[in-house]
C-alpha cells in the first residue's frame, strides 16, 4: 500500500490536475491515502479538497496544523500521517502517468530497492526555459539508464522510498531548502540502502515559473551544492574543468536537432549561473572565516 505526499503552495488549479492524475490511476487499489500539505497558501484548501475527495472517491486529506516552514519540512509533516509499507512524492504541478502507482509497486517489490525516482517530461514544452530544464533532465537519465545501478539522486517531486528506511533516516534534512532529496540520497547509501532510477516511472511537470524564480533558484541552489559538498567527501566536487564538460554535454546534446540550440544555450546559461552562485558562497565563506581577509583560492 502506497501513501503519496503533495506539498502545494498557491497552486489550487494545478493541484487539481494531480490529484485527478492519481484519482485515474490504473491500480488505484494500491492507494492507501493521498496526503496534501498546504505550506502557508494565501487561500487555505480546505473546501478544495474535501470536496475533490467527495466527488472523485479518492482517499485524499490535508492536516491542518502544518505552519509553512518549506518543501522538505512539509514533506516530512506528510509522512507522519502515511499509511502503508511505501512513500511516494509529487509535486503539486505533476501529473503522474496512468500506471504510476502500479510501477512503484512493481520495482518496489525488489528486495535490493530501497527508494526509486523516475523520468520527468514537462507539461509546458512550448516554453523556451522549460525545454533547457528538460535538456538537463534528459541528460540525467539518460546517464542513469547507461548506469544501470543505483544512482545518486533522487527527484522529490517523483519518486517513492521505504517508510521504514524514510522513519530510520530522520525524513528529509529540513536544512537543506533545495538539495534535500540529494541529500537523503547521500544518507541511505550510508545505510548502504539504494535507490533506483525507473524510466517507466512517468510524470510531466510544469517546469517554467518565470525568468527571475529560475535564475534566483539555479544560484542559491549552489549554496547547498557547497554544504553536500562539505557533508559528503565522496560527492564529487565542483571544478571549472567539470563545469566545463557539463557545458559541452550540453551543446553536445542539441547537435543532432537545431530545435535544441537555443534550449542548450539556456541551459549553459543557467549552468553558468549556478556556478557563479557557487565561487559566490564559497568566497564568502571563506571571507568570513578569515575575519574579513580575502583568500584568493575560491576554486
Amino acid at each position: 500500500m502506497i501513501t503519496v505526499i503533495i506539498p502545494t503552495r498557491d497552486r489550487p488549479a494545478d493541484l487539481l490536475a494531480c490529484l485527478a492524475g492519481l484519482a485515474c490511476q490504473d491500480s488505484r487499489s494500491l492507494l492507501s491515502r493521498i496526503v496534501v500539505v498546504d505550506d502557508n497558501s494565501r487561500r487555505p484548501y480546505g473546501d478544495l479538497i474535501t470536496r475533490f475527495a467527495a466527488e472523485s472517491g479518492a482517499p485524499v486529506i490535508s492536516p491542518a496544523d502544518f505552519a509553512g516552514r518549506g518543501a522538505a519540512d512539509a514533506r516530512n509533516h506528510g509522512c507522519r500521517y502515511a499509511v502503508g509499507e511505501i512513500i511516494a512524492f509529487l509535486d503539486d504541478d505533476a501529473i503522474p502517468a496512468a500506471n504510476w502507482l502500479r510501477v512503484i509497486a512493481t520495482h518496489m517489490e525488489k528486495a535490493e530497492v530501497s527508494a526509486i525516482t523516475g523520468r520527468i517530461l514537462p507539461l509546458d514544452e512550448q516554453k523556451l526555459f522549460s525545454r533547457a530544464r528538460q535538456l538537463r533532465y534528459e541528460l540525467r537519465q539518460r546517464n542513469a539508464l547507461a548506469q544501470q545501478g543505483p544512482v545518486s539522486f533522487l527527484a522529490g517531486g517523483n519518486s517513492a522510498i521505504r517508510r521504514a528506511d524514510f522513519e530510520n533516516l530522520g525524513g528529509f534534512n529540513t536544512a537543506f531548502t533545495a538539495m534535500h532529496d540529494q541529500e537523503l540520497v547521500l544518507r541511505l547509501r550510508k545505510e548502504n540502502k539504494h535507490c533506483f532510477y525507473v524510466h517507466d516511472l512517468l510524470i510531466r511537470h510544469r517546469h517554467y515559473k518565470g525568468l527571475k524564480l529560475a535564475l534566483t533558484q539555479s544560484f542559491r541552489s549552489a549554496y547547498y551544492r557547497l554544504q553536500l559538498e562539505r557533508s559528503y567527501s565522496h560527492l564529487q566536487r565542483w571544478s571549472p574543468k567539470g563545469q566545463l564538460r557539463g557545458f559541452s554535454a550540453i551543446m553536445n546534446a542539441s547537435r543532432s536537432d537545431p530545435n535544441l540550440t537555443m534550449p542548450a544555450l539556456v541551459a549553459a546559461f543557467t549552468e553558468m549561473v549556478h556556478s557563479c552562485g557557487y565561487l559566490w558562497y564559497k568566497s564568502s565563506d571563506r571571507f568570513r572565516r578569515n575575519n574579513g581577509k580575502c583568500d584568493r583560492e575560491i576554486s
